[in-house]
C-alpha cells in the first residue's frame, strides 16, 4: 500500500472497499508530469469489470468532490490478475487459499521453485504455510522467497 497518497484518500478508499465487500490487494502511483494512480481490488468469487468501473466512479467522484489533486492525475481500477506478483504482506493475506508459484534464494527441501496452496500466511513472524501436493505442508519465511506469484494449470 502507498504511503504517498494522503491519508483521507487512502482511508477513503480502504473504507469504500470494505463497504462493498472488497478486498484492497494494492494501491501503487506513479509520478511524472501527471500522477497516476492504480487499484487493485477483488472480492471471494472474483471481481468483474462493471464492478472495477462502478469503485473508479466512486474514487474519482470523491477525488474531484475535495480537489485533491488540482494539477490533474489517471486513476485505474482493476484486478490483480492471473499473473499477480506478491510482495507485500497485504498481497500474501490476499492469495491466501489460492495457488502460487514460490522462487527461494536458497533451497528449501532441496528445491529453489515450489508450487502449492498458500494455506496461511502469519503476518508478525513473516511465514508462510504451503499445501503441496500429497497434502504435505511446510513453513516458508517470507524473507526467503526471491519471487512468488499467482499459479493457475491451463
Amino acid at each position: 500500500m502507498r504511503k504517498d497518497l494522503p491519508t483521507d484518500l487512502m482511508d477513503f478508499i480502504a473504507n469504500e472497499a470494505e463497504k462493498l465487500g472488497y478486498y484492497l490487494v494494492d494501491v501503487a502511483t506513479k509520478g511524472g508530469k501527471r500522477l497516476s494512480i492504480e487499484i487493485e481490488i477483488d472480492k471471494k468469487d472474483g471481481i468483474s469489470l462493471d464492478e472495477c468501473g462502478r469503485f473508479n466512479r466512486v474514487i474519482s467522484h470523491w477525488i474531484e468532490e475535495k480537489k485533491i489533486f488540482p494539477q490533474g492525475y489517471t486513476f485505474d481500477v482493476s484486478s490483480p490478475g492471473l499473473d499477480k506478483r506478491l510482495e507485500t504482506d497485504g498481497h500474501f493475506l490476499w492469495a491466501t487459499g489460492k495457488p502460487v508459484h514460490i522462487v527461494t534464494h536458497e533451497p528449501v527441501n532441496g528445491r529453489h521453485e515450489i508450487q502449492g496452496i498458500l494455506s496461511g500466511y502469519d503476518v508478525n513472524s513473516g511465514v508462510l504455510t504451503l499445501e503441496l501436493d500429497g497434502g504435505r505442508t511446510i513453513g516458508l519465511e517470507k524473507k526467503k522467497i526471491a519471487r512468488a506469484k499467482l499459479y493457475y494449470k491451463i
